[in-house]
């Protein structure tokens, strides 16, 4: 929600998009698209090919340390490292 949006922003995270769970969760076009892939697709075709892209180049792998501060933040969230 939104917590979790302003930490991932106060780290530098930009391209955050949170899901919207009132709406159905299923891949059904006679829903009116409304679910997160739905949605989340029809925003990629949207945004042309170039603009996907740079997005997607523009991503940064994860670290252990980014997996074990997400661990300490929301403790649910089970990090294993070998």
């Amino acid at each position: 929600g939104i917590n979790m949006s302003n930490t991932l922003k106060q780290n530098g995270y930009e391209n955050i998009i949170d899901n919207n769970y009132v709406t159905g969760e299923e891949w059904l076009p006679s829903d009116g698209m409304e679910s997160s892939v739905e949605v989340r697709t029809e925003r990629l075709l949207q945004a042309g090919v170039e603009e996907v892209q740079q997005w997607n180049e523009g991503l940064r792998f994860l670290t252990i340390d980014d997996l074990r501060d997400i661990a300490n933040t929301w403790p649910d969230i089970l990090v294993i490292s070998k």
